[in-house]
Order: structure tokens, then C-alpha cells, then sequence
């Protein structure tokens, strides 16, 4: 078969009326054929380069619609000329720009989220993970949704151009893609599902701007416990995979989901503690978070086992003694992480003391500004940690079902409470902070204000309602103007009526979080001994008394469990009193079904403890979120 080379023809055979007609070319001489390949229809491709190296002329490219004074006044040379016609005959016809795939898109935009290095939005607080993300992209619809409701998310909360934070079009998409995935037993235990599980627990913290008391926040890090259960911590070894990066990142989230449902954290146990709070290679302030992460692990089943010895449920060998070692653990387990804590505090160029704002000036002498939102997180976690582990103990030695079969200490737990309110004080002095970087750079303090509320509820007298009305007005503050702000659905635990942050939810929130050791209403304070909660006027604060009180504090720390134990020996009193045995004094605390999880509430069901529903923000439809079955090894 012949191949017909079609050739521009010379400019010298055109007539007179052609050379007005048509555009002078000249003949392309430069170009090679490559290879030839005939198809098996009979048709014949070559493929030819140009072989000229001669560089391009910009200015003859422009042609005459350049502007004459920009032009060269010279003709172009011949060749010159040439070559620009061809290299426009050539390449002229190509786009610019190639468009993006979809996922070239998402991932683009998910890359400027990550790169926010404004404090309010830097998304990577959430913990280096998310940096491996973008990589990930397209390995399946869950996380691909999950990323664009997130990357959305970000656009809105930055420009402001949306009266909703989250689209409830990709939320919604972005639940059905997860929904499918965790129907599916091999996406199931994939860590792209496990990956987009977290993506939209971070967009819920971002859009409220808390997470401590954000109910879809923990209701996502809740499935996320349940996806670590079926793949089991054998895949989570390996210290620099992205799996273990994941593990590191839901610690805290998977810890909030255990404290609301009344169950033991799966990360305490033995398999999976060594591998979830591992600090080797992490470095400050990261490291005392994982720390301090870990003291925090060990509290839900603590305040299970404290409800149900108060509500007479408990098994016979839990007793006050045993409750007491195991609370006076948990503050051991922060001593680790105070030494650290004063170095932050003593250091001006990470901790700041500045004159407060007029506005609450006489209630605090001084307010702080941290350096970054590591130093704030880790200050927060503390304080509140430290607070809540000084409640109980006093709580344990204070509440008349527990109080006779424990040694008195009221020097030590006059201490105690010194520093859990002296720490309430620091939390309520880094609130300006706080504001100023919300959201992301305050979602961790929300939890501190509510303790720190309940523990100023012991100081009877003007100062003690005043700081209370202001911690309610801080709360107020910190979700204004996000989804959900007054519908009282987003904040987990009981449903109350009124506004989101009422008296009536923040005193059960803190008793909640502290096992009914702190908070009114419980009606059961011993008439020789001083409870939280009563009307004790105490001394105003004083930094010398702390100070002081640092030293009596390690000592008894030291040795309170064995004398403790020397003591109820002596005394007979190792039991728990039958009188108490049949009594239900947590009515401070909230209702508790027989496994003592919360009732009452959307985030969890009446009849189970791992049903939960996801508040659609911001139209406030109710989804589930089909949680793991683990009796038969897959999501119901």
C-alpha cells in the first residue's frame, strides 16, 4: 500500500491572487521520521521529531498582534520565522494546562489545608498522620470523602463564605461511604477506613471548635476503638508506620468515648498499652501528652468501678481502699510529667504572664499566653488530669460510703485541694488564650473549665458565683456561633432543656467526669468532714501555700497506699460496710444502666453501650453510626 505525503506547496508555483489569499509558509525541512507502524486495518503511522535546536523567537511567535512598540523595528530573520511557525504548527493546539483528575484535585486542596500555619486552623495539630494523607488518596471512597467534607470544612471556617460549617450534602455522603465500608469485612479492618473514621471526627472538632465534650467527635473515635478491636494490636507494631501514627492520634478520643460509655479504655490493656503510649522517639511536648494520655486511659474504669461501689453494684472485692490506690496510681502516673510541666511554667519565652483583660481582672491576678498550642495542650491535660485524680481521692475520703474505711488525712487532703483549685485558677487564666486561637487552638480546654466550674463551687461566698457565672460565660463563648450552638445536641452525656452550657449540665458533666467526687447535689457529705460541694468557705488562694504543699503532697504520695492499708488492717476495715451495700447515692452523677453506661442521651442508646447516632450539623438529622458488633466479629 502506497503512503501519500501530502507536502505545502513551494511559494513560488502560487499565483498572484493565492499569495494574497493564503498565509506565506515556508517548507519544514527539520523534522525526522522516527518510526513507522502499519495497523492491521492498513493505515500507517510515523512518528517524526523536530531535530533543530535553534531557540524560539518570541517576538516573531507574537505575530502582528504584538503592540508596535514593543516589536523589533528589524524584519525577523528567514529562519527565525521559520522555526516559530513550525513550533507553532506543532505544539499551538495543545492546552496550557492539562486538567486535574478529581483526586489530583481533592488531594491539592487537602495539601493547603495541611499547610495552614495560622494557629487557629493547623489542622496537623491533630498529630503527624496527617501529613501521610494526601499519598493515600483514592484508595477508597471513605477516605476520598472523608478528605473532601474535611478540605470543605477548612474552606468554609477560613473564608467564611457559608452560614454552615460542614456541608451537609458531603457529611452525609461521606457517612454512607463509611457506612459501606465498615459493612464490608475486608474494608473493615483496612486502614483507609480506620483513616477516614479519624478525618471526620477532626472535622467535627474543627467545626465546634471543641472535643472533650463533643458528641460526634467521640461518637467517630468510638467506631475507631472498635476498628482497633477487630484488627487487633499485632498490626500496630511497627513504631514509623502510618498505622502506629494513626493509633497515636485517636489515644485521647478513644479515652473520651470509654469515660461517656462507662467502660474500661481498650488501650489499657496488656496488649495494646506498651504499643499505644510508646514515647521512644517523640519528643516534648508530645511525649509528657502521651504520658499523661496514658494516666488518662486508666480513668473510665476507675470511675465505672467508684458509680457502681456508691450505687452498692460493685463486686465484693472492689473496696475504698482498693478504689483509693488505684486513683493515688493515676497521680503518680502525672508526677512523672510535673517536672516537665514546671519547666514549661518557669520558662518566659513559652509561658507568658500578662495583665488581664479589665473585664474579669479582679478575679485573676495575672493571664497566660503560650508559645504554641503544644505547651497549651499539655498545660490543659494536666491540670485537668491532676484535678480530677485530687477530686476523687478527696471524694473517696469524704463521701460517708466510703469515708469510715479509709485513714484520716485531713492535712493531705487540705493539700489536695489547694492545688486542684490553685490549677482551676491557672486553667481559667489561659482562657484568653484560648479564645484567641479557637477553634483548633482551644479544643482541648473545654473539659478543664467544666472541672475547674465544679471545684469553685466549694468556695461559698460572692467570689466562688462569680467565677462560676464567668466559667459558664467562657463556655458560652468558646462554641459561639458554631453548628449546633443551642440545640444541646452536640454536647455529650444527658440531655438537658435550655441553653447548651446551663448550672443544671455543667454540675453533672464535672461529676460525671470525676465519679460523683465533686459537684452538688449528692446529699451525702459527712457531718464531720468537709465535701466538695458543701459550703465550707476556704482561705483564698495563695502561692506560698502550694508551694508549700508540694512537698506534703510527694510525701504522702509516696507512702498513702501502704499506710492506708496498715490502717484499715488495724482497724477492720478492709470491707465495704453493709450498711452501704444496698444504697445509691449517685444521683449527682447521672443515671446508669447495668453496665453503668449513660442513658438518656442521642450519643448512645438505651439498650447498648456501643449503638451511636451521629447529630447531622447542621440540620440536626440523626445517623447512625453502625458500631462493631464484637460477639459476632463484625459492624451490626
Amino acid at each position: 500500500m502506497a503512503f501519500h505525503n501530502t507536502t505545502v506547496p513551494n511559494e513560488r508555483l502560487l499565483t498572484a491572487a493565492d499569495d494574497d489569499q493564503l498565509p506565506r509558509q515556508t517548507p519544514c525541512t527539520d523534522i525526522e521520521t522516527v518510526r513507522t507502524k502499519l495497523t492491521t486495518s492498513g493505515a500507517m503511522f510515523r512518528t517524526m521529531k523536530i531535530v533543530s535546536d535553534e531557540p524560539r523567537d518570541d517576538d516573531a511567535a507574537a505575530g502582528p498582534c504584538r503592540p508596535a512598540k514593543h516589536r523589533d523595528p528589524s524584519p525577523p530573520h528567514p529562519r527565525k520565522k521559520k522555526q516559530a511557525h513550525r513550533q507553532q504548527a506543532v505544539f499551538g493546539g495543545l492546552p496550557k494546562h492539562l486538567p486535574l483528575s478529581g483526586i489530583e484535585q481533592l488531594t491539592s486542596r487537602l495539601v493547603a489545608t495541611l499547610n495552614e500555619e495560622v494557629p487557629t486552623n493547623q489542622i496537623k495539630l491533630f498529630g503527624p498522620f496527617i501529613g501521610e494523607v494526601p499519598r493515600r488518596l483514592g484508595s477508597t471512597t471513605a477516605l476520598n470523602d472523608a478528605a473532601a467534607c474535611l478540605t470543605t470544612t477548612h474552606d468554609a471556617i477560613i473564608r467564611k463564605h457559608s452560614k454552615v460549617r460542614i456541608n451537609p450534602q458531603l457529611y452525609a455522603r461521606a457517612l454512607k461511604s463509611l457506612h459501606t465500608a465498615i459493612e464490608d469485612p475486608l474494608q473493615v479492618k483496612s486502614t483507609s477506613t480506620l483513616c477516614a473514621t479519624v478525618l471526620l471526627a477532626i472535622t467535627e472538632a474543627y467545626a465546634l471548635g471543641v472535643c472533650g465534650t463533643n458528641r460526634n467527635f467521640i461518637t467517630h473515635l468510638g467506631g475507631a476503638a472498635r476498628i482497633l478491636e477487630l484488627r487487633g494490636a499485632q498490626e500496630f507494631q511497627n513504631p514509623s508506620s502510618f498505622e502506629r501514627a494513626l493509633l497515636r492520634a485517636v489515644t485521647v478520643g478513644v479515652g473520651l468515648e470509654a469515660i461517656f460509655t462507662d467502660k474500661a479504655d481498650i488501650l489499657t490493656s496488656p496488649e495494646w498499652h506498651d504499643i499505644a503510649f510508646d514515647t521512644d522517639g517523640i519528643a516534648e511536648p508530645r511525649a509528657s501528652m502521651f504520658r499523661i494520655s496514658r494516666a488518662m486511659a486508666f480513668l473510665p474504669a476507675l470511675n465505672r468501678d467508684i458509680r457502681a461501689f456508691f450505687a452498692g453494684n460493685a463486686p465484693a472485692d472492689t473496696t475504698p481502699l482498693s478504689l483509693l490506690h488505684r486513683a493515688e496510681s493515676l497521680r503518680d502516673m502525672l508526677d512523672e510529667v510535673r517536672p516537665y510541666i514546671e519547666e514549661l511554667l518557669a520558662d518566659p519565652t513559652r509561658v507568658r504572664r500578662v495583665t488581664p483583660s479589665p473585664e474579669h481582672a479582679d478575679l485573676w491576678p495575672f493571664a497566660y499566653r503560650f508559645a504554641d498550642a503544644g505547651v497549651a495542650f499539655v498545660l490543659w491535660f494536666f491540670w485537668n488530669m491532676r484535678m480530677i485524680t485530687s477530686s476523687i481521692i478527696v471524694g473517696l475520703h469524704r463521701r460517708p460510703a466510703s469515708a469510715p474505711f479509709l485513714p484520716p488525712r485531713p492535712a493531705y487532703l487540705a493539700a489536695l485541694e489547694r492545688e486542684a483549685v490553685a490549677m482551676a485558677r491557672d486553667v481559667c487564666m489561659s482562657w484568653e488564650h484560648a479564645r484567641a486561637v479557637r477553634p483548633l487552638g482551644a479544643m482541648y480546654i473545654d473539659v478543664a473549665l467544666i472541672v475547674s466550674y465544679n471545684l469553685f463551687a466549694q468556695r461559698a461566698g460572692p467570689d466562688g458565683r462569680r467565677r462560676q457565672a464567668w466559667i459558664l460565660a467562657a463556655l458560652e463563648e468558646l462554641t459561639e456561633g458554631y453548628p449546633g450552638e443551642g440545640s444541646r445536641e452536640w454536647i455529650a452525656g444527658r440531655e438537658f432543656a435550655g441553653v447548651d452550657w446551663t448550672e443544671e449540665r455543667v454540675e453533672w458533666l464535672g461529676a460525671w467526669f470525676t465519679a460523683g467526687c465533686v459537684g452538688r447535689g449528692d446529699g451525702e457529705a459527712a457531718p464531720d468532714r468537709s465535701a466538695y460541694g458543701s459550703e465550707e468557705v476556704l482561705g483564698d488562694d495563695d502561692d506560698d501555700d502550694v508551694v508549700a504543699d508540694a512537698d506534703l503532697l510527694a510525701a504522702a504520695s509516696s507512702c498513702s497506699a501502704p499506710a492506708a492499708r496498715v490502717w484499715a488492717e488495724c482497724h477492720g476495715r478492709q470491707g465495704r460496710h453493709d450498711g452501704w451495700t444496698g444504697s445509691r447515692v449517685d444521683g449527682a452523677c447521672g443515671d446508669a444502666d447495668s453496665g453503668g453506661a449513660v442513658t438518656g442521651a442521642y450519643a448512645w442508646s438505651p439498650g447498648s453501650s456501643t449503638d451511636s447516632f451521629l447529630v447531622l450539623q447542621p440540620t440536626g438529622m440523626k445517623v447512625r453510626w453502625h458500631t462493631t458488633n464484637l460477639a459476632g466479629g463484625s459492624f451490626a
